[in-house]
């Protein structure tokens, strides 16, 4: 009876095993069982690159949107004197 089981463990470890070869990318493989799917397997068939879009150049989103110009200045806000803020979205002065 033990040896039934042990037979049997050791046949769905050694299918485990061996479809990994299937299931696992090649390119994790080591070189030799690389090798031994190349070899059984064959090579991968090319695919061809996705079509180029051209894009239109005119059209640019701006780099720093200025949606609150006037947090970047010096300011005194209730006594407390806040430098200016040369970073492209400065911090609530009110919350600072």
């Amino acid at each position: 009876m033990l040896v039934r089981r042990l037979f049997f463990v050791f046949l769905i470890l050694g299918l485990v095993a061996g479809s990994a070869i299937f299931l696992v990318p090649r390119s994790w493989l080591p070189t030799t069982l690389k090798n031994l799917a190349y070899l059984y397997l064959g090579e991968t068939s090319h695919r061809e690159p996705p079509e180029s879009r051209q894009i239109d150049p005119v059209v640019v989103e701006p780099f720093c949107l200025d949606r609150h110009p006037d947090w970047r200045k010096d300011q005194t806000i209730e006594g407390v004197s806040i430098e200016a803020s040369p970073v492209c979205d400065p911090d609530n002065p009110a919350e600072v």
